[in-house]
């Protein structure tokens, strides 16, 4: 029950971030994660979209692909904090982020299909 009430929570946090950047105008028009209707496919899109734009205009066109896909794993979370509170989050809200990083450990279990056994 209470890992179900945290997702919800979360969602509704996000929800709520999500809603508070976009009124004050902090989300690029290149960020594609985490928002409604934009994605992966989305950003490759826009990208490929600029590509031809580029070549069109005669333009030399080079890229740089990095993957970031873990990055949230290996972030300093008092800089995370900072930053949140440099984007407007005080308060009860930045108590709560702070709150919910403190001490935070995670946890991944892998179960092996072939025998069952789970390794930690």
């Amino acid at each position: 029950l209470i890992p179900t009430f945290s997702k919800m929570f979360e969602k509704i946090v996000l929800e709520r971030l999500i809603c508070h950047l976009e009124q004050n105008e902090l989300i690029t028009s290149q960020q594609h994660g985490f928002l409604k209707g934009r994605s992966t496919t989305t950003a490759l899109i826009q990208l490929t979209e600029h590509i031809i734009d580029q070549l069109e205009e005669g333009c030399l066109v080079t890229s740089l692909f990095l993957d970031f896909s873990k990055a949230f794993d290996c972030l300093n979370h008092n800089q995370l904090l900072q930053k949140l509170q440099a984007l407007g989050i005080k308060g009860k809200t930045a108590q709560w982020f702070c709150s919910y990083l403190n001490n935070r450990q995670q946890l991944v279990e892998i179960t092996d299909t072939q025998n069952g056994k789970k390794h930690k």
